[in-house]
């Protein structure tokens, strides 16, 4: 009975050996687990390598996105350009297109039907093909302002714009002196003829200037009063071919042509 005792003793006092093996073992385990594992440099390299190539990858997405973007902004900027282009021309009036059968008829009359559409612009500019002399030919006649009927204003202002590409071709002058001539008068081909050949706004005010000794008169339009406050000579329009060419050009031409 007293060894027993004794050895339960010795046995407290030593502590249990296999619970002290369990501890010296999960206390070994957590120190081994706790523990960072070292990579070799192989493995240091591989992951440099993976994060250079992310990288790249990257910025190749954010280049072709900066790219496509650009691209996009440029051909939307270019079609708003066209667009805009596009609706420069303004259509002429109902009433001008009404005229065109008659104007179409005239024209091949002089042989002038390259320039139907041209025309049709020049009778927006005089009459806006309301009222009866709707080419403001007749002075080109003699007669008195408005004396025509429609159907002999349009004859009337197919022949003098006939006459004066005729004339302007001989001097070597451009359309536009041709257009110009139709407001001031064949003289204003010889006049562009001797100042370069090519109608330009200077000479059309210097003609005008010249044409009526200087004397000016109010003239308030989009035109006018960008480019002066909104003033003219008394002699003719000197914006003439720019109001035309509100309603026509060379490019919708050719494109109706073909």
């Amino acid at each position: 009975m007293a060894n027993t005792q004794n050895d339960k003793k010795r046995q407290r006092a030593q502590g249990s050996p296999r619970a002290d093996a369990g501890k010296t073992q999960t206390f070994a385990g957590r120190k081994a687990s706790g523990t960072p594992r070292r990579l070799t440099r192989a493995q240091r390299m591989e992951i440099l390598r993976r994060k250079r190539r992310y990288a790249i990858f990257l910025l190749v997405i954010l280049g072709a996105t900066f790219i496509m973007i650009v691209a996009l902004a440029i051909s939307a900027f270019l079609n708003r350009s066209e667009d805009q282009k596009e609706q420069s021309i303004w259509p002429v009036s109902q009433e001008v297109q009404d005229y065109k059968p008659l104007l179409e008829q005239y024209a091949a009359q002089y042989g002038i039907s390259e320039y139907v559409d041209l025309l049709m612009a020049i009778m927006q500019v005089e009459s806006g093909g309301t009222g009866n002399d709707v080419m403001q030919s007749s002075e080109s006649l003699g007669l008195k302002v408005n004396s025509l009927e429609p159907e002999a204003s349009i004859e009337q202002g197919c022949s003098v714009f006939s006459q004066l590409l005729s004339y302007g071709s001989q001097l070597g002058c451009d359309l536009n002196s041709v257009i110009q001539a139709y407001n001031f008068g064949i003289t204003y081909l010889t006049f562009v003829s001797e100042n370069g050949k090519v109608h330009t706004s200077q000479l059309a005010q210097d003609f005008a200037r010249d044409m009526s000794g200087g004397e000016t008169v109010t003239y308030r339009n989009e035109l006018s009063v960008e480019r002066n406050g909104g003033w003219r000579y008394n002699y003719g329009n000197m914006f003439y071919v720019d109001l035309v060419r509100m309603y026509w050009s060379e490019e919708t031409q050719v494109n109706e042509n073909d």
